[in-house]
């Protein structure tokens, strides 16, 4: 489909999907591809999202109303993200080792103490800040193995034996 001679095919998509839209994104019609100049180290909510769904045994529930995703694996929470920008950034909040997060905190405008959460093992997380979306996956892995680790012995094996 085109749009005033742009190819429109994403624009459609974000219209669809309100939480994915920015405007600072620009299409230009490449014979049937568009390309965004948005930078690709900047991860949006809906890649948080798909990233989230791919950890093994995770979960996607509304527990805090239809404007907040959580992610659990096996019942508990390991993180999650409100549907709708806070000043204008979406953020998400996942479980963090005390010394790293302090440490992370010292390097990265886009990572606070939790927002609503124990700030001593919480962060928050601006997806379109200075954080490369290889340390953002690092960072739910790490919550994911924060959260298996606290678990009991029995709910860590259940845990360890899923598939995926």
């Amino acid at each position: 489909m085109r749009l005033n001679g742009l190819h429109a095919d994403f624009f459609i998509l974000s219209q669809q999907c309100p939480c994915t839209y920015r405007a600072e994104w620009l299409y230009l019609p490449v014979g049937r591809r568009a390309f965004s100049l948005r930078p690709s180290w900047l991860m949006n909510i809906e890649e948080y999202r798909n990233y989230c769904l791919g950890v093994k045994g995770a979960e996607e529930c509304f527990p805090f109303g239809s404007d907040t995703l959580v992610y659990k694996v096996l019942g508990k929470m390991f993180t999650y993200a409100g549907l709708e920008p806070k000043d204008g950034r979406f953020i998400a909040n996942m479980k963090c080792d005390t010394e790293w997060s302090a440490e992370l905190m010292e390097h990265y405008s886009g990572i606070t103490f939790g927002y609503h959460s124990d700030k001593k093992y919480w962060i928050t997380v601006e997806l379109e800040s200075d954080l490369p979306d290889e340390l953002i996956m690092r960072l739910i892995s790490h919550s994911v193995e924060e959260v298996v680790r606290k678990m009991p012995k029995k709910m860590q094996k259940a845990y360890h034996d899923i598939r995926g």
